[in-house]
């Protein structure tokens, strides 16, 4: 009896505590707010302020970050498969809702997440030549003209 007992203790020990968080990594987010590069999978961080925390490259597997906060977060990285996200606040300060590789918001303030299946066409037209440089500047400087009158030498 106390080997099958072992036996299961063993099973249920590989099949759920290999992929279970490590909870030195756990500590060190709640008294640092630091995890770059830790386990966190499964962890239940439901609730947990985590406003400007360093997960980058963390292992955020099927965590549970329901009603978290996590504005200003680094998430660079992460592995968010199967995390759980329910009115959590993500990095740009918006309330998400879905499973983790569902999202496609900023992973830290400033840097977007873009699916690289479908190309990105909200890109503006990259510089290549003198004219859309000065074409450039002149929108931001607010000129009216046409790169090309505004290089024109003006004889007298």
């Amino acid at each position: 009896m106390k080997r099958i007992i072992a036996i299961i203790g063993t099973f249920v020990f590989f099949v759920y505590g290999a992929n279970a968080y490590n909870r030195a990594d756990l500590d060190k987010l709640i008294e640092t707010n630091l995890c770059s590069k830790g386990n966190l999978s499964n962890a239940n961080l439901s609730g947990a302020n985590l406003k400007r925390a360093d997960l980058s490259a963390a292992n955020l597997s099927k965590a549970n970050f329901t009603e978290a906060n996590l504005s200003k977060a680094d998430l660079t990285d992460a592995d968010l498969t199967g995390a759980c996200f329910k009115n959590t606040t993500m990095p740009n300060g918006e309330k998400y809702t879905g499973l983790g590789e569902d999202y496609k918001g900023p992973l830290r303030v400033g840097i977007s997440q873009v699916p690289t299946s479908s190309p990105h066409t909200d890109y503006p037209t990259p510089i290549t030549s003198k004219d859309d440089a000065a074409n450039f500047l002149n929108g931001l400087l607010g000129s009216k003209k046409p790169a090309s009158e505004s290089d024109s030498d003006e004889t007298d």
